[in-house]
């Protein structure tokens, strides 16, 4: 389907600042630029991060079917088959996945393994934020990092081995909020912006939009 299925699952990511993000810090530290940099290629490692509900639970190098499990797809769904723009011009990966409204779950595949799942609900309010964030918490004490916090937006991450958690809760200007959930392989969290460095750009983004407004 259109790359812009894309564009509204990463849109909550973005601290809720439209248009195009910024380019990355040229100060931050190189990350894996592809599946070939990666270590094993960029599959088949494992670590104890995976998301989970009361359907499923997915894991880093899942299969597609496993991974679809975890979040069931609505009626009238659109399939995700397209690349986000970061990765179209990577070879051997493909994406798979649905989109409705604000809400949407896609993968990227690659040898038939999900290396990285980025879900997105939209309309929620900051309960239903605060309560997925406390599972994770409770999961992954031992991986997270300090959280990062503006005043639109909050961020968590856990990185254990290669692979990488993000939480992100983003207000909107109607007052509700969008939840992101992503987990990957770091070199893909890397190339989609969800990472630390970008949080804070991104944070640091949104906040300068609203003084201006």
């Amino acid at each position: 389907m259109r790359l812009a299925l894309w564009v509204a699952l990463l849109a909550g990511v973005a601290a809720g600042c439209g248009g195009e993000k910024p380019a990355a810090s040229p100060s931050a530290p190189k990350p894996v630029a592809s599946v070939s940099e990666a270590p094993d290629g960029g599959l088949r490692t494992k670590s104890g991060l995976y998301l989970s509900n009361d359907q499923a639970r997915f894991s880093v190098n899942d299969s597609v079917e496993e991974a679809l499990r975890l979040f069931e797809r609505p009626t009238k769904a659109y399939d995700i088959r397209e690349l986000p723009e970061p990765l179209v011009s990577e070879k051997g990966l493909r994406a798979a996945g649905w989109a409705k409204g604000g809400d949407g779950y896609g993968l990227i595949v690659s040898n038939d393994q999900v290396i990285a799942a980025v879900a997105t609900r939209a309309g929620r309010n900051r309960t239903d934020v605060d309560a997925a964030v406390s599972v994770y918490k409770e999961l992954f004490s031992s991986v997270e990092a300090a959280p990062l916090e503006g005043k639109t937006a909050k961020y968590w991450f856990f990185e254990d081995g290669s692979h990488r958690l993000m939480i992100c809760g983003a207000k909107t200007r109607k007052g509700d909020w969008t939840f992101t959930l992503a987990l990957g392989e770091q070199w893909v969290m890397d190339r989609l912006r969800m990472d630390k460095t970008s949080a804070l750009e991104d944070l640091k983004e949104a906040e300068r939009r609203m003084a201006e407004e």
